[in-house]
């Protein structure tokens, strides 16, 4: 076996490695849970919803899908995700021999948003996200024209809204950050453009809920009336909730303690791979390179932007899941971009931070839901010092 079949072995080793972290699962999972897979019926039946768009394609298929069916179907998806962001990091990736490349893409299968936690939270559609990120970074950096790039991210960030709005801050930004890098500028005629289609865009879908409807009671007897399993109202209720309620249940939620050890942890594992790259731009900034500094750091802004939906929702654990799939991509790109060889050599002097970085996504497991890492001990530990401080 040559090395680089021995290199392809490993990747595939911890892509497996990955599911089973995610799958099998000591405390709990969203497998067997039946109201996790109410969202595959919402629909455009009653009239143009948010969140229809999977459940109306879905729908076409058979309106009356099983348990079993939505779990198949979404595990398909989540096999093509594990397929193609091996296939982008070993046609994406020069240089796979090199260990700053290894420990990178081993931290990218690894990462705690990604193939583990998708495995993990059976059901949501935050999969079909990330393949339109993974899509659509492919796309733009061949093909590399200006018009077409711009159709291309419009397409993609108007499917991802019609998804799930929040995508506006997650696939979005994502896609816009490649747009803007292939054609190394910023602010332009075709970058405010996307911005202004895409937030008028979002305003209309986030505010759309069923027109057949009063309630989202009413709305889960009739969905009752064709499920095969429970429906679950608490998942419809987002339907027919704004901006501002939404904000206003979020904070009714929220638990200092647990959201403030969660945000510290996560934050401080995703520094380890972060660093480098602070590094790199530090060195960028210093030769005042002004153009290309900007355009560097507006990396870091698009992949974090997730994060800003910690305050119309409470499911920190996804907003940080999406960051790290939005780092695992797009950090690829500017990896194979002009001043790759500068970040590599980065990537070299800080390779123990990678390393302990991969092994971080390992042990703390998949991302998870409103509570962050929720298979790992920490969050036992945690959990078990919030009831004794705050009963």
């Amino acid at each position: 076996m040559n090395n680089k079949n021995k290199l392809y072995f490993f990747f595939v080793s911890l892509c497996v490695l990955s599911i089973l972290n995610g799958v099998i699962d000591p405390w709990n999972n969203t497998f067997g849970f039946e109201g996790a897979y109410t969202r595959w019926y919402f629909n455009y039946d009653y009239g143009f919803t948010k969140r229809g768009l999977v459940g109306e394609l879905a729908s076409l298929v058979d309106s009356h899908l099983s348990i079993l069916d939505i779990q198949l179907t979404y595990l398909f998806f989540v096999v093509i995700f594990s397929g193609l962001i091996l296939l982008f990091y070993f046609v994406f990736l020069n240089d796979l021999i090199k260990y700053e490349t290894v420990l990178f893409m081993a931290w990218g299968i690894t990462s705690i948003g990604g193939i583990q936690q998708y495995f993990y939270d059976i059901g949501r559609f935050d999969v079909f996200g990330a393949i339109l990120i993974l899509l659509g970074t492919y796309i733009m950096v061949n093909i590399k024209g200006k018009i077409v790039n711009f159709f291309v991210c419009l397409v993609l960030s108007f499917l991802s809204i019609l998804t799930h709005e929040a995508y506006f801050v997650w696939v979005f930004p994502a896609l816009l950050f490649v747009f803007c890098f292939v054609e190394k500028e910023i602010i332009n005629y075709y970058t405010v453009g996307l911005v202004l289609c895409c937030t008028a865009f979002t305003s209309f879908v986030s505010s759309s809920s069923p027109d057949t409807f009063t309630s989202a009671l009413s709305h889960s007897k009739a969905l009752q009336n064709i499920s095969p399993f429970e429906i679950s109202t608490q998942r419809i209720k987002p339907l027919y909730r704004t901006l501002e309620e939404s904000i206003l249940h979020n904070v009714e939620n929220l638990s200092f303690f647990r959201d403030t050890f969660d945000t510290i942890l996560v934050s401080s594992t995703f520094l380890l791979v972060l660093y480098p790259y602070l590094s790199f731009l530090q060195s960028l900034h210093t030769t005042e390179d002004t153009k290309n500094f900007y355009i560097y750091l507006l990396l870091i802004f698009c992949s974090l932007a997730p994060i800003s939906l910690y305050i119309a929702g409470f499911d920190h654990g996804r907003w940080w899941g999406m960051a790290t799939v939005s780092w695992s991509v797009l950090f690829a790109v500017v990896l194979e971009g002009p001043n790759g060889t500068r970040i590599r050599h980065h990537l070299r002097e800080n390779a123990h931070l990678l390393g302990l970085g991969v092994v971080a996504n390992l042990v703390f497991g998949p991302a998870g839901v409103t509570s962050l890492f929720p298979k790992s001990y920490a969050y036992r530990i945690v959990e078990s010092i919030q009831s004794v401080l705050i009963g």
